[in-house]
């Protein structure tokens, strides 16, 4: 079950819902003697499951039962402003005849907590308390409260690991997604930033929200991410791959068409270029829509330098993209079938370090991609200190006793790591995945066909990317289809203060960025 509510501030308001349900076989009955003990049938074989009895303002004919998960419930909270009052309450009045007006009376000057809901409904309810709320019955009352005092537990806000940068906020997004929005409404404190939730996943019924700029987001965007969010149908949704793998546009591509980021100033900046933030609970990775391929070589850090820093770091990028792709290509085409293009001095050189190896290069490479694939995996499951440990050993001694064993050729190993520090050069650890796609395919295409399998697989990848759209809209501009103003946010940066506009790769309501307070000087 999926249910859309609008959220419009940074933290959960203080709120009093009655949900009207239609007649269904969970509705309760209004002469029903005791709800509490259908509960009790209903939750059986839950340890964790408490249910607890009292008398609302130590009268007999008010007995009452909260109903809640003894691990996710706020314990302090709960006793404080729940039981307490509920036991000391004096405003029940003689006369109880009414008791959807009692169920409100409660609700409105009882409990002290920020959220409750009136309901009618026992499903509801029963949902309910699977996810962390409190539910309070009163005995031959035909209307159930939900009070959401979940205990959060979360760690502290850090840098994230997998974004670091020595200039800009170090702030992380954590697995609390109200945390997460806060931390966005902090940064960008608009009028017209917008949040809707929603419940993904049969079972987990995890909360999702999206985030917009109302006076910047197109609406045929915002409609059309509400649409695909609206479409996933799965038991569960543990992490935000699953809800990347539902919406977007080609799901056989190998290039990521969502992009994750772990820091919050890095979603501002997107929603205020008119893209949509997607936000899953339980996890601190927040979805950007659309995507275009030069985002994932672009950092915050390239904006809070200089200009010409950014210009230079991004120009070193895109070499060392080139490079970690098409090195040991290269090398391999060179060696096994164009040797006429290398200098002789070079050529003679290559060939004395191959004397004793046995293999052809095209199995020299692909033997150390192996290796270097199965240190970086094994380093990433490993504790910090044995992987540490575990990289001097792989890198250094592996390497000279592959060398030494006439196993792999010195001028490989060479190659091979100035393709893995290009690599580490990238910003985005999922553009690196696709990376070492790339790379094999085109070590497969270069032993094969030489220089020409290299520019066939180049050509292959790039009218790959022109054809792939993200929210159906292009993914390779501003190169294709070119945009000649996004120029200037390309490979090549101008100052902030000249971006007066925003990208044109995005559709926006409202295209100008600066006012005209520099142009007035």
């Amino acid at each position: 079950m999926k249910k859309l509510i609008t959220f419009n501030r940074s933290v959960k308001p203080k709120k009093l819902k009655t949900i009207k349900q239609n007649s269904a076989s969970k509705q309760i009955n209004a002469d029903s003697c005791n709800i509490a003990e259908w509960f009790r049938r209903e939750l059986a074989g839950n340890a964790d499951m408490v249910f607890r009895e009292l008398m609302i303002g130590g009268r007999e004919d008010l007995n009452a039962t909260l109903i809640y998960m003894y691990g996710n419930t706020d314990k302090n909270l709960l006793n404080d402003n729940v039981i307490k009052p509920l036991i000391e309450y004096r405003g029940a009045g003689e006369n109880n005849s009414d008791k959807g007006t009692l169920a409100k009376r409660i609700a409105r000057s009882c409990i002290s907590i920020g959220k409750v809901k009136i309901v009618s409904n026992k499903g509801i309810a029963k949902d309910a308390v699977f996810q962390g709320n409190v539910l309070l019955i009163i005995n031959n009352m035909d209307k159930i409260l939900i009070l959401e005092i979940t205990e959060e537990k979360s760690r502290s806000i850090t840098e994230p690991e997998n974004e670091k940068t020595l200039r800009g906020s170090k702030e992380g997004f954590i697995e609390n997604i109200w945390a997460n929005i806060a931390m966005i409404r902090k940064t960008l404190p608009d009028t017209t930033l917008k949040t809707e939730i929603f419940k993904v996943g049969v079972r987990t019924k995890t909360s999702l929200a999206i985030i917009y700029v109302e006076s910047l987001a197109e609406d045929r965007l915002v409609s059309e991410v509400r649409n695909r969010i609206s479409k996933i149908d799965i038991d569960g949704v543990i992490a935000d791959g699953y809800v990347e793998a539902f919406i977007e546009d080609n799901p056989y591509s190998p290039f990521p068409q969502v992009l994750g980021t772990e820091k919050p100033d890095k979603v501002v900046a997107a929603l205020l270029e008119g893209r949509i933030a997607i936000l899953l609970d339980r996890t601190p990775f927040v979805l950007l829509v659309p995507a275009q391929f030069i985002q994932f070589f672009q950092a915050p850090e390239d904006y809070y330098e200089r200009f010409h820093m950014g210009v230079y770091i991004s120009i070193l990028r895109v070499i060392a993209f080139v490079v970690t792709t098409t090195a040991a290509p290269a090398y391999i085409a060179l060696t096994s079938y164009h040797p006429e293009l290398a200098p002789p001095d070079l050529l003679l050189n290559i060939a004395r370090l191959r004397k004793q190896v046995q293999f052809p290069p095209v199995v020299e490479a692909l033997t150390m991609e192996f290796v270097i694939e199965a240190l970086r995996e094994a380093g990433l499951r490993l504790p910090t200190a044995v992987a540490a440990m575990l990289g001097v050993v792989g890198g250094i001694i592996l390497g000279d006793a592959a060398v030494k064993s006439n196993l792999v050729s010195p001028s490989m190993i060479i190659v091979v790591t100035i393709t893995i520090i290009c690599n580490f050069v990238i910003p985005n650890y999922s553009m690196t995945l696709v990376i070492r796609i790339i790379r094999l395919f085109l070590i497969i295409l270069a032993a094969t066909f030489g220089a020409f399998g290299i520019t066939l697989g180049w050509t292959v990848i790039i009218i790959h990317l022109c054809r792939l759209e993200s929210f159906s809209l292009p993914y390779f501009a501003p190169l294709a289809p070119t945009r000649f103003r996004d120029f200037r946010d390309l490979f090549v940066r101008v100052p902030i203060w000249a971006m007066k506009l925003r990208p044109d790769s995005i559709p926006v309501k409202d295209k100008r960025r600066l006012n005209n307070k520099r142009e007035q000087k």
